[in-house]
């Protein structure tokens, strides 16, 4: 996580920087952010991670590195390397070293690997310079060596995400709540990993970069709009957690309501359990067919979804 300096000369930014609230959340003693926007892994380019890491104090109980979306607008083969080789002043070899420095003199620490976000830019840059390479190259060399050093991975690039900070925010492109939380409703219900981006817990508004990047409202945090949102998104997360059939690969499209406007599909698990998705994106309610044990709802009352509203529940068993 980037030191965020464009926003110093907020007032109280200082309490409400990434690692003030995160401290918070945790209840650590300390959370130290030792990001550089720009800074790369290797040692190619601006402030490498690989001469830095010695930097994070002995007695920390966590490290969390995320890297490789600065190393990708400037890789060509060469700079790239190999597995094989890992010679230093490569990605593959840099990364290698710094991997291998942390599991050395942090031995008592968890260590994590955190791969980029998917950035559109890396695609429009590659169509200007032909000898980048793809960032899913960079990607699986992170995959690879961590599984050799036996480092977990919070897979951020192989994630399904609405916005990010390279997009505009959810909220501006949703034309009210209603189509904001039905998206949301989709994305917790689909394979792969979901990824939320900060503020979307409260429906953060934000243009393009960098408008995007607002700060957290933390002094509005606990009003009762906020913490109504924050508990819509809670459920949905409690929801993906407990039901094996939101992250099943398998789906069904019945196609048994008449409105053309709804959107219906069933997501099949093991052993004959289903859910059932309804998001009715018509302007009129409609009649809710059938039973099931309610996971999820918004704008569902007595047996009726009304305009915009949200319905996941599982269905009865079925053999």
């Amino acid at each position: 996580i980037t030191a965020a300096a464009n926003l110093e000369g907020q007032e109280n930014y200082p309490a409400c920087s990434y690692p003030s609230v995160l401290r918070d959340i945790l209840g650590a003693e300390e959370v130290y952010n030792l990001g550089i926007g720009g800074s790369t892994i290797g040692r190619y380019w601006s402030d490498p991670f690989v001469e830095r890491y010695q930097e994070i104090p002995q007695d920390v109980d966590i490290i969390l590195v995320m890297g490789g979306s600065n190393d990708s607008f400037c890789l060509s083969e060469r700079e790239f390397g190999t597995l094989t080789e890992r010679k230093p002043w490569t990605f593959c070899g840099d990364l290698d070293e710094l991997m291998s420095g942390l599991r050395d003199h942090y031995p008592y620490a968890e260590i994590y690997f955190i791969t980029p976000l998917p950035n559109i830019l890396q695609d429009y840059l590659m169509r200007e310079r032909s000898y980048l390479l793809p960032q899913r190259d960079l990607v699986n060399v992170i995959l690879t060596l961590s599984a050799e050093y036996d480092f977990t991975v919070i897979d951020l690039y192989n994630s399904n995400l609405l916005d990010s900070h390279d997009t505009e925010r959810l909220r501006n492109r949703c034309d009210d709540l209603d189509a904001f939380y039905q998206q949301l409703a989709i994305l917790f219900t689909m394979p792969g990993s979901p990824c939320v981006y900060y503020g979307t817990e409260i429906a953060l508004e934000g243009g393009h970069d960098p408008d995007c990047r607002r700060c957290m409202p933390w002094d509005e945090i606990d009003s009762d709009e906020n913490q109504e949102r924050i508990a819509l998104l809670r459920a949905l997360i409690c929801m993906r957690r407990e039901e094996e059939a939101c992250r099943s690969l398998h789906f069904d499209f019945p196609h048994k309501y008449p409105q053309k406007q709804c959107v219906e599909y069933r997501k099949l698990g093991r052993e004959g359990r289903q859910i059932e998705v309804l998001l009715n994106c018509g302007s009129e309610p409609m009649e809710i067919q059938g039973e099931g044990e309610v996971l999820f709802s918004r704008g569902c009352d007595g047996g009726i979804l009304e305009a915009g509203g949200t319905l996941i529940w599982r269905l009865p068993f079925t053999v």
